[in-house]
C-alpha cells in the first residue's frame, strides 16, 4: 500500500511525511489498477526518453515485477 511505502521511506530518510500526503495520494488515485494499454503507453514514453542501458534496465525491473505479480509482460 502507497502509505506503507511512504512510512518506511520517511523512516529510511529519518524524516516525517508532508501533512498533504493523504491528500496527494487521493488526488493522484493511489493506489490503482493501471490498465495494459496505458501502462505500455507509459513505458514507451519513458524508453523514448533515455539511454539504451537504461531502458534496458528498466525493460529488466518491469518484467521481473511483472513476473513477481503475474501481470502480462510487455517492453524492449
Amino acid at each position: 500500500a502507497p502509505e506503507t511505502v511512504v512510512k518506511n521511506l520517511s523512516k529510511f530518510l529519518e524524516t516525517e511525511p508532508r501533512q498533504e500526503m493523504e491528500t496527494m495520494l487521493v488526488e493522484e488515485r493511489c493506489p490503482r489498477k493501471v490498465p495494459l494499454a496505458e501502462r505500455q503507453t507509459i513505458f514507451e514514453e519513458i524508453i523514448d526518453a533515455v539511454s539504451q542501458s537504461h531502458a534496458e534496465r528498466l525493460s529488466s525491473a518491469s518484467r521481473a515485477y511483472e513476473s513477481r505479480w503475474s501481470l502480462p509482460a510487455f517492453g524492449l
